[in-house]
């Protein structure tokens, strides 16, 4: 069970929504398991984080990313070593 919180702040309207791809997707994840498990997933632009909290639960690694600068650096970071790793 993944239960999100949210809070009233928000940036242009945005930070605030479970978005409706956000729950269909969490239900494609329960739905098939089989497909994450064994991954490392990365979720981008990942708001509230209910897709990614839901891959989580079946996934071997998970990190949920927002907003950008710093994240963008630190997701390309770990795509990089991820593929780098995946090929060894």
């Amino acid at each position: 069970k993944v239960v999100i919180r949210e809070v009233s702040y928000h940036l242009d309207g945005y930070g605030h929504t479970t978005w409706e791809a956000g729950i269909a997707l969490s239900g494609w994840v329960k739905a098939k398991p089989d497909i994450l498990q064994g991954q490392r997933v990365m979720e981008l632009g990942s708001g509230c984080g209910l897709a990614g909290l839901s891959a989580a639960q079946v996934s071997s690694g998970m990190v949920l990313t927002d907003w950008g600068g710093e994240m963008d650096e630190k997701s390309e970071e770990w795509a990089t070593t991820s593929s780098s790793s995946s090929s060894s």
